[in-house]
């Protein structure tokens, strides 16, 4: 099954869900060929695999995109995206104001003449990031924080004449002290007392974003997990007062299924009954996600629920330990040997807001 090329209609909503089983990226036309990005995964040519999608029906990135998310700095989460960045040259860049230690040194690299940056992708991707966006009008990117209104659009501008608003839910203030403490620990110049703290897990400063479109809703929960700290992760995004406090249809499932992701909060309190989930398979790791266990308890609680690729792709595949060792070290070749799923979710035109057309290709499928 593959996906028809043609381009939403300018009174439609599309969420486009890309995912070959280690990477992903979603896509969202706000209507009237205004486009959001987030996250990047690289595509069959080797190209980012928005822009490839966006090329395919038609769109042109370097008008079109308005906005990219980078939701944290994971490598299956952020691959081709300096590139895709470079390409959207009207897009405001947006990512987590909470940062890692090396996340924050790459970050300031750009802005030091003296410094050799090197480091692993992730950190190399925010370093070309920063560069162009120093090199350009973009200069300064939008640092996402818990309750933040990033972008909004009047309702005159879309043909489907209903308003857009983009917020970050993520990271609560609770996580980005803890960012600061943790980079405070780089200027022991200070003569500050030293004392022993945990390194940030990528996944705690991920961007949770919440977009609404007219009477549309959806949620994408990045890679952000529970924690046992009740004013980070899910558990501050569903206390919070300040965020829009409205239910949402479509439900981008966080941290690929796991049950490190999951809270009964959020879906009691954040999202309609039975709402259409999506999932994006991990299958890098030891124990691929989302797990059978996951599926049922997820399956249990969605109307519709898809994911974007296969468990099973290479689990066949016995490697010798030596060359594990060399595709992790080497950025998750994993990913080369999966083709790219895609779920497209469309609504609005032809279709009334409540009523959502699926379409599928590659190993993507419903469960």
């Amino acid at each position: 099954m593959g996906l028809s090329l043609d381009g939403p209609a300018a009174d439609q909503v599309e969420i486009t869900f890309i995912g070959p089983g280690y990477g992903e990226c979603c896509l969202v036309h706000l209507g009237s060929s205004h486009w959001v990005i987030i996250d990047s995964c690289i595509g069959a040519s080797g190209y980012p695999a928005a822009i490839e999608y966006l090329m395919d029906i038609g769109v042109d990135p370097p008008t079109s995109v308005q906005l990219i998310i980078a939701t944290h700095w994971h490598d299956d989460h952020i691959a081709g995206l300096a590139e895709t960045v470079r390409i959207c040259s009207s897009a405001q860049f947006c990512c987590s104001a909470a940062l890692s230690r090396s996340e924050f040194l790459a970050n300031l690299a750009p802005y030091n003449e003296r410094t050799n940056f090197s480091g692993g992708s992730g950190v190399s991707e925010i370093f070309e990031i920063m560069e162009e966006l120093k090199a350009t009008t973009r200069r300064n990117p939008v640092r996402a924080l818990a309750s933040r209104l990033v972008k909004k659009f009047e309702a005159s501008r879309f043909a489907h004449s209903g308003d857009c608003e983009i917020w970050t839910l993520s990271p609560s203030d609770a996580q980005f002290e803890i960012s600061l403490q943790e980079i405070g620990r780089l200027v022991p110049e200070l003569n500050w007392t030293k004392r022993r703290m945990p390194s940030q897990r990528p996944n705690h400063l991920s961007v949770v974003t919440f977009i609404k479109i007219g009477t549309v809703s959806a949620l994408f929960g990045a890679d952000l997990e529970e924690t046992t700290n009740p004013e980070t992760g899910w558990s501050a995004i569903v206390k919070s007062t300040s965020r829009p406090q409205i239910r949402c249809q479509v439900f981008k499932i966080p941290h690929h299924g796991s049950v490190t992701g999951h809270s009964d909060d959020v879906w009691a309190q954040m999202l309609e009954a039975k709402p259409i989930a999506v999932a994006t398979n991990y299958v890098a790791g030891r124990k691929p996600l989302p797990t059978r266990e996951d599926i049922v308890r997820i399956s249990a609680l969605a109307g519709e629920f898809y994911l974007t690729s296969s468990n099973q792709s290479k689990a066949a595949r016995k490697r010798e330990p030596a060359v594990e060792k060399t595709i992790r070290e080497v950025g998750k070749l994993a990913s080369i040997a999966s083709p790219a799923g895609f779920v497209r979710l469309r609504n609005g035109g032809s279709l009334s807001p409540d009523q959502w057309r699926a379409e599928l290709s590659g190993l993507a499928h419903k469960k």
